[in-house]
C-alpha cells in the first residue's frame, strides 16, 4: 500500500498547485549555483538543454528556503559528504575541489601538477636519446612501455580540465536527491545502500592501488639495503643524475617517488570520479524499481480507490521522464569517458605486452610496477562497466514484472514504449575492442598473453 508520504511526494512532483499555493519563501535550486548560465558549460552548446538537471532527478526543482526547512544530516547525506570529502582530499594534491560556486581554484598545487606532468613527459625523449647515443637499442622498449602510463596520466588530467563542470554537476545531482529524501523511508534506505556500495568499492580500489605503490617502493629499497644495488624506482633514467652513486640514486629516487605518488593518487581520483558517476546511476535504477512498485499498488493494491486514473497516468508519465533523464545522465558520462577509455585501453594494451616482454628477457624488475598498475586499473574499469550491463537487464526486468495486464490501454501502450527504451543499452563502447565490461577485459588479457608469447618466440 502506498503511504501518505509517497502520495505527498507524488503531489509535490506532479501538481503545480503545490508550488502556487505555498506561502513560504522558495528559491530555485539549479544544478549548479544561481550565477551559473547556459554558456558557461560545454554541454549546453548548440542550444541543447540538459534535462537531467531539471526534471525527476530533483536538481532543478523548487525547494523551500533553508529557513523554512531543516536539512538534517541523515545517514545517506552523511555518507555522500564522506565520499566527496575523500575526493576533495585526493584533489588537494592537484589543487582541485568539488565546489558549489563553480570556480576552479588555481592554487599552488594546480600549477605544481602541470610542472610535474611536464617533467615526466621530458623523461621520454631524454631516455630515447640516451639509449640511442649509447647504442643500447634493445632497451628502447623500456621508455616505450612507460609511455602507456605517462600517456594515461596526461589524458586523465586533460579530461578533467575539459569536463570538470559536468563531473561536479553529476556529483551534485545526488546531493540534491539526498537533501530531498531526508526521511527514514524506503527511498532514503535505497540511496543509503547505493552510497555505501560506492564507498566500499572506492575503498577496495584505493587499497589495490596502494598495494602497487608499496611494491613500487619496497622492491628497490630491498635491493639497496640487502644487495647494495642501486635500482631505480621507475624503469627510466633521470636526466642529469648519475644513478650509480649513492647521492645520485637518492636524488633520482626522490624525484621518481614524487612522480609515482602523483601517478597513484591521480589513478585513484580519476577512478573514483568515474565510479561515483556510475554507482549513482545504479541506485537511480533502484529508485525506479520503487516507482514501479508504487504504480502496481495504484492499479491493484489497497490504494486503488484513493487514486484516480489521471493520477496513475501522471505517475506513469513521471516515470517516463525519469527514464529519459537517466539516459541523458549516462550520455554525459559517456561524453566524458568513452573516447578516453578507448585510447587508454589501446595504449595500455601495447604497454603491457612490452613490459612483460622486457621482464622476461632482461629481468626488468621496475617493469612489474608499471604492469601491475595498468592491469589493476583496466580490470577496475571493466568491472564498473559490467555493472551497467546488469542495470540494463534490471530495468527491463522491472518493466516486465509489472502487472501490465491490469492497466488500461493507455498505460499498456506507454509500457511498451518504455520497454523499448530500456532495451537500448547504456553501455560504454570501446569501439573495435567491444563494450567496457569483464568479457572485453578477459579478451584483452588473452590478447596480451598471445602477443607476449609471439614476441618471445620471434625475438
Amino acid at each position: 500500500m502506498i503511504t501518505r508520504e509517497t502520495l505527498d511526494i507524488i503531489n509535490a512532483d506532479l501538481n503545480a498547485v503545490y508550488v502556487a499555493n505555498s506561502k513560504k519563501t522558495r528559491r530555485t535550486v539549479k544544478a549548479i549555483n544561481d550565477n551559473f548560465n547556459a554558456n558557461s558549460v560545454s554541454f549546453f552548446n548548440n542550444n541543447e538543454t540538459l534535462k537531467i538537471f531539471e526534471n525527476s532527478l530533483n536538481v532543478g526543482e523548487r525547494l523551500e528556503s533553508t529557513t523554512n526547512r531543516n536539512f538534517d544530516y541523515t545517514e545517506h547525506l552523511t555518507i555522500y559528504n564522506q565520499i566527496i570529502a575523500y575526493f576533495n582530499f585526493l584533489g588537494f594534491f592537484f589543487g582541485i575541489e568539488a565546489r558549489h560556486d563553480w570556480k576552479m581554484t588555481h592554487q599552488f598545487n594546480f600549477w605544481l601538477t602541470n610542472l610535474i606532468l611536464f617533467t615526466a613527459n621530458s623523461y621520454i625523449p631524454y631516455n630515447f636519446n640516451y639509449l640511442i647515443s649509447n647504442g643500447d637499442y634493445f632497451r628502447l622498449l623500456e621508455p616505450l612501455a612507460l609511455c602507456g602510463i605517462l600517456f594515461a596520466c596526461d589524458m586523465k588530467w586533460l579530461v578533467f580540465l575539459k569536463h570538470w563542470k559536468i563531473l561536479f554537476g553529476l556529483f551534485f545531482v545526488v546531493e540534491k536527491m539526498c537533501k530531498e529524501n531526508l526521511t527514514d523511508g524506503t527511498r532514503a534506505e535505497t540511496i543509503t545502500a547505493g552510497l555505501k556500495r560506492t564507498r566500499a568499492v572506492i575503498k577496495a580500489y584505493t587499497i589495490g592501488v596502494i598495494a602497487v605503490l608499496l611494491f613500487y617502493v619496497t622492491i628497490p629499497i630491498k635491493y639497496f639495503l640487502v644487495d647494495g644495488i642501486f635500482m631505480p624506482l621507475m624503469p627510466i633514467k633521470t636526466p642529469f643524475v648519475e644513478e650509480d652513486t649513492l647521492n645520485g640514486w637518492l636524488a633520482a629516487s626522490t624525484i621518481q617517488g614524487i612522480l609515482g605518488l602523483y601517478s597513484g593518487i591521480g589513478t585513484i581520483i580519476f577512478g573514483a570520479g568515474f565510479l561515483i558517476c556510475i554507482c549513482n546511476y545504479i541506485f537511480l535504477v533502484d529508485l525506479i524499481a520503487l516507482d514501479w512498485k508504487d504504480l502496481n499498488e495504484m492499479w491493484n493494491g489497497e490504494s486503488r480507490n484513493s487514486t484516480s486514473t489521471a493520477d496513475r497516468h501522471a505517475f506513469l508519465n513521471n516515470i517516463c521522464k525519469k527514464l529519459q533523464d537517466m539516459r541523458l545522465y549516462m550520455k554525459q558520462v559517456k561524453k566524458m569517458y568513452e573516447l578516453k577509455f578507448f585510447v587508454y585501453f589501446i595504449v595500455s594494451y601495447l604497454g603491457e605486452v612490452l613490459c612483460l616482454y622486457q621482464i622476461n628477457k632482461i629481468n626488468w624488475i621496475p617493469g612489474y610496477t608499471a604492469a601491475s598498475m595498468v592491469f589493476i586499473e583496466m580490470m577496475f574499469y571493466c568491472y564498473v562497466g559490467t555493472q551497467l550491463s546488469i542495470m540494463d537487464d534490471k530495468m527491463c526486468n522491472y518493466v516486465q514484472q509489472t502487472d501490465w495486464y491490469s492497466f488500461d490501454l493507455y498505460s499498456q501502450k506507454m509500457l511498451q514504449k518504455i520497454l523499448h527504451q530500456c532495451q537500448r543499452p547504456n553501455k560504454i563502447s570501446l569501439k573495435s575492442l567491444g563494450t567496457l565490461n569483464m568479457v572485453t577485459g578477459t579478451q584483452i588479457v588473452k590478447g596480451i598473453y598471445t602477443y607476449y608469447t609471439l614476441l618471445t618466440e620471434l625475438f
